[in-house]
């Protein structure tokens, strides 16, 4: 087997959090250095690392736009290439990125996304080395509190002939989170037949589109469950049913509000019912609920970290000087 070159993109953290809005948030200075591996003596073009920021939405007419590109040149280009040696060279880089960039998302119709790319060009066979590393932005309003908050209760009366209630016991959750919810029903009328409740979570996502306005909204469904009406002779029918959030996020997206796109959630609570008149009603309620990604969860159990700023930029003119060389 024969021994081939090596480059990769080393960072502090390759999952950003942003805190507060676009507005208020102090953004974060990413951190890292570019690792070249050489196995034999190489005569070395250039070094190149590029960081860049895109969204691509495909509502109505598909557009593109570069939200951030930052280029960093280790080598100059040179006509005739230097000789490395053997041996593990490093190039440390950061960039402060503004509070105001918006979240990384994927979604079927447009994503937000960013990523390191670096490339060494040299001669040889194979002209270039390559590497890509992924970086993920995610924003945070405000720490998810560990102390119960109010449920979120929604009643209703149908015309004086039903009366129902819905209880969660609140309006945030992460993702692989269950939620608990509480159904209750009474029939204020014996003419009422109830056959069955289906309770859904559904995800609702608006786009940006190239002509500067906001799409129609796209709903799907995340999770949903169901049961049949089993009627009581008086007072309240209740019933507890569980919604489950996936982990997975290709299933399930966090809330966003970015410039780009905008996702929430809401519980759609559906009654099948026949009314007095003897028709087939579906009476539907809405709930509004929070997803979080589980990640933002861990990060608020432990204090935020403060950035320090470098004494003195990186001297990348001479890179080859600095770099350090094992042999």
């Amino acid at each position: 087997m024969f021994n081939r070159h090596n480059l990769s993109i080393n960072l502090e953290n390759d999952h950003i959090i942003l805190r507060g809005n676009s507005q208020e948030s102090a953004g974060y200075v990413l951190r890292g250095y570019l690792l070249l591996q050489l196995c034999h003596p190489t005569k070395i073009k250039s070094i190149e690392l590029t960081f860049f920021g895109h969204a691509l939405i495909h509502e109505t007419r598909p557009y593109k736009n570069t939200i951030i590109e930052k280029k960093w040149n280790f080598i100059e280009s040179m006509e005739s290439p230097c000789l490395f040696k053997k041996g593990k060279y490093e190039y440390h880089f950061e960039l402060p990125l503004n509070g105001n960039i918006p979240e990384s998302v994927c979604t079927q119709k447009g994503y937000v996304s960013y990523q390191f790319k670096a490339i060494v060009r040299k001669t040889g066979l194979r002209s270039s080395i390559e590497s890509e590393q992924n970086v993920n932005v995610e924003r945070s309003l405000g720490p998810l509190s560990a102390e119960p908050e109010p449920s979120l209760i929604r009643t209703g009366d149908v015309q004086g002939q039903m009366k129902f209630y819905i209880v969660i016991p609140c309006s945030g959750f992460i993702t692989g989170q269950d939620i608990p919810v509480m159904l209750g029903i009474r029939p204020m009328s014996r003419g009422i037949k109830v056959f069955k409740v289906y309770l859904r979570l559904r995800e609702a996502t608006r786009y940006r589109t190239f002509f500067e306005e906001w799409s129609d909204t796209h709903e799907g469904k995340i999770d949903e469950v169901s049961c049949v009406w089993r009627p009581k002779l008086s007072g309240w029918w209740e019933q507890a049913l569980t919604l489950k959030v996936p982990k997975n996020r290709s299933s399930v997206r966090a809330d966003s509000r970015s410039r780009y796109i905008h996702i929430w959630h809401f519980i759609e609570v559906q009654i099948s019912l026949i009314d007095l008149s003897r028709k087939k009603r579906f009476l539907t309620v809405h709930v509004p609920v929070h997803i979080f990604s589980d990640k933002l969860k861990a990060s608020d159990e432990v204090p935020p970290a403060y950035e320090d700023a470098l004494a003195k930029p990186p001297d990348y003119l001479s890179s080859l000087r600095r770099a350090t060389v094992a042999f």
